[in-house]
């Protein structure tokens, strides 16, 4: 979210060295010469336009820091916790580690195993958190924590292969599977974002609102949609119950964990006792929202010098990173128009025809609960 104050700054923030150069010129003594070149002249111009620097820079800049919409990083901290909505911090990967080696062999909590490093790559370092000793089979399983917080601890099964301290018996190590995602901290977009959805819908008694801010208080919840009285067959006619749908980060579906996490902030069992978030009486059940796949196929015609292979990767890029942006509470269709933008805006491409989306020529339809990922990509190259 691009804000820009240029139309609303005051006049005096606009002045050039020169505008405030020949203010000083004209204030000067009637007795001194100001002529360019001269003492009172060359004295007074680096003056102004060090002023004129400090106005369009370092005031700017501070004025920036002091409006919500502007303001970033420890600044929009600020501006958040004041409203009593800090920065979702970020969370460290945990992952599944295999040992192999020989039986009795002790691999002792506190212990460090990373991926390679290469030329581009820092090796990234996990903390054994759990001692475990190598069986009759030859193996033993514990988990590891990322020593950094966020997405870079999700690596890929089979990349974790070093013991950074060699320790006799072992003869093999990798990674099975990620036990907890890292998440990234909060960006200034989607907290600048919570700060302004909480001004503009104050939360209050339980109201959507409410549900909506306590939702996404939890790390790893970018969006949600908030249900009241769903549950019609609860014999009240649905009274009493809410049904809150969540999108995990990157527009995807939410895992068990997340699901079972905010569950816990918001009524977590026995329900309806008000020991979470949610007000005494009100039943919270969270599901997470569901991945419609979107396949798309087309005729393309390429510039000098692209390959199929190369625009479809490039396109694929570009059609991930515009479903991600679509907002859960306000998009009910995959436009086609939008799609076709989307690919003549992608590297390579010159035009197209015969533009498919889930093997129709017309509009996607969102259910109330789907989110648009991308499905399968094919593109026909015609000259």
């Amino acid at each position: 979210m691009t804000i820009s104050i240029d139309n609303y700054l005051p006049e005096y923030f606009k002045e050039t060295a020169d505008d405030i150069h020949k203010r000083m010129i004209d204030e000067a003594p009637k007795d001194i010469s100001t002529i360019e070149g001269d003492i009172f002249w060359s004295t007074t111009r680096p003056c102004a336009e060090e002023i004129a620097k400090a106005k369009k820079v370092a005031l700017l800049q501070v004025l920036k820091l002091g409006i919500v919409q502007t303001a970033t990083g420890k600044f929009l901290d600020l501006k958040g916790e004041a409203d009593g909505i800090p920065r979702k911090s970020g969370e460290a990967s945990i992952q599944k580690i295999l040992f192999v080696g020989v039986e009795g062999t002790i691999v002792s909590a506190g212990r460090k195993v990373s991926t390679v490093a290469d030329e581009d790559n820092e090796a990234i370092e996990f903390l054994i958190l759990k001692t475990v000793t190598i069986d009759s089979t030859g193996i033993a399983t514990t988990v590891a924590e990322c020593l950094k917080t966020g997405k870079l601890g999700n690596v890929a099964q089979g990349k974790i292969t070093v013991l950074t301290k060699n320790l006799n018996g072992i003869k093999q190590i990798t990674n099975t599977e990620i036990v907890k995602d890292g998440v990234d901290d909060e960006s200034d977009e989607d907290y600048l974002y919570r700060i302004l959805e909480n001004a503009q819908n104050p939360p209050t008694s339980g109201n959507i609102a409410h549900y909506k801010k306590w939702s996404k208080e939890c790390i790893g919840v970018k969006s949600c949609k908030v249900v009241p009285l769903w549950d019609k067959n609860n014999g009240r006619d649905g009274n009493g119950t809410v049904k809150v749908i969540i999108v995990a980060d990157e527009n995807k579906a939410a895992s068990d964990e997340l699901i079972k996490y905010v569950k816990n902030h918001l009524d977590p069992y026995p329900e309806g006792e008000g020991r979470g978030q949610a007000p005494i009486g009100s039943t919270v059940t969270v599901v997470s929202c569901i991945e419609k796949e979107i396949d798309i196929t087309a005729n393309v015609i390429l510039m000098t010098g692209y390959t199929k292979d190369i625009v479809q990767n490039n396109f694929k890029k570009v059609l991930s990173q515009y479903l991600s942006e679509l907002s859960f509470d306000s998009t009910t269709y995959i436009s086609l128009a939008r799609i076709g933008n989307v690919l003549l805006d992608t590297d390579g491409v010159v035009d197209y025809s015969d533009l498919k989306l889930n093997g129709s020529a017309e509009n996607a339809n969102l259910s109330n609960e789907e989110i648009a990922v991308t499905g399968t990509v094919e593109i026909e190259v015609v000259l």
